[in-house]
């Protein structure tokens, strides 16, 4: 009787998948927030925008708004009812300062960007 050699491990000829490097957006001279009022009616939220006055705005349930700042943007006011997107990216509502406002920075934005793009890799 024979005995049947066995043949050596066939090479693996699917392609290798490489993952793409993440890209970290980089920031514009205007960064645009949208504001969406996503569990309620925003009545009022107040938004202060770089250097200017707070002012008051209204958002009914499942409506947004847009503001485009270039150094800082600060929100206020039913913070729990809203989602917020800084240049198309979902951020966290619940980064607070002391007194329970969301202050955000240029700075802080692209830290921010840059820590998704490091937990990404």
């Amino acid at each position: 009787m024979d005995t049947a050699t066995v043949p050596a491990a066939a090479t693996d000829t699917t392609p290798s998948v490489e993952t793409p490097p993440v890209q970290v957006p980089v920031l514009g001279d205007t960064i645009t927030a949208t504001v969406i009022a996503a569990f309620d009616k925003v009545d009022p939220i107040r938004v202060r925008i770089d250097r200017d006055l707070r002012r008051p705005y209204w958002i009914e349930q499942g409506d947004s708004m847009q503001f485009r700042f270039t150094e800082r943007i600060i929100l206020e006011n039913q913070l729990d009812d809203i989602q917020l997107r800084l240049d198309g990216h979902p951020y966290p509502t619940d980064r607070r300062d002391a007194e329970g406002r969301i202050v955000i920075t240029r700075e802080q934005l692209q830290a921010y960007l840059d820590s998704l793009a490091r937990g990404v890799q």
